[in-house]
């Protein structure tokens, strides 16, 4: 189901947003149920019910009781949304799921802490990032806008206002071209493993560079966008 929603989902940011589309769930196609993009969103009319599985979150924070309020809110704003309590276990995570539309991410976390992650993975991606932090010192506040996040919210937060917040990020920058995963297939002849940097090209693997994945995943992502 997954795999469908994503690609609806990539129809909609190609200019679709409010627009109808047939439902691809055969029981609602036999019913003529047509579905209206909102947001990032998309709502059977019929079964009114929000499809997930067409944007997915990772929630990176060791303090179980924010990130299960956070978790929630998403789930409800219709996100599917992957959580994790260390820097290492998203890390970890990323590479046995594949890269997520965006990250949400706490600083202070025991092990890889918040800074060091995005490090980690923006050595290879330009994956967005929205930091969710108690923190609040300026210099901390700017070091984090200006290297890593395209947003910063301190605790306590509005859940209501994360949502907002991610919306707006997700608008600005714009969908990933293609169906994430594990491994992306570009078409039959090329797949992209971002997580282990490296590319299948016709069943035979090859080692990228950090910088090569890092274009790779730029231009991947905006593939079909002009100027």
């Amino acid at each position: 189901m997954a795999s469908w929603d994503v690609r609806m989902e990539i129809i909609c940011t190609n200019g679709l947003v409010g627009k109808t589309s047939e439902c691809p769930i055969p029981a609602c196609q036999a019913k003529g149920v047509w579905l209206r993009t909102v947001w990032s969103a998309w709502r059977c009319r019929c079964l009114k019910a929000r499809l997930s599985g067409a944007v997915l979150r990772a929630l990176v924070g060791d303090d179980a009781a924010i990130l299960r309020l956070a978790r929630d809110k998403l789930d409800r704003a219709g996100f599917e949304v992957s959580t994790a309590s260390s820097g290492q276990q998203a890390l970890d995570l990323i590479a046995e799921r594949g890269l997520p539309h965006l990250v949400i991410v706490d600083l202070m976390m025991p092990g890889v802490d918040g800074f060091e992650f995005c490090q980690a993975i923006q050595q290879y991606t330009d994956l967005p990032v929205i930091m969710l932090t108690a923190i609040d010192e300026e210099e901390t506040v700017i070091r984090g806008i200006w290297h890593f996040a395209e947003d910063y919210i301190t605790k306590p937060f509005s859940p209501r206002e994360l949502v907002a917040r991610v919306e707006r990020v997700l608008r600005r920058i714009g969908d990933f071209a293609y169906a994430l995963g594990p491994v992306m297939q570009v078409d039959s002849y090329l797949a992209v493993d971002f997580a282990h940097q490296r590319v299948i090209v016709d069943g035979h693997t090859k080692d990228l560079t950090p910088t090569e994945t890092k274009i790779l995943y730029i231009l991947m992502r905006n593939a079909g966008h002009t100027a």
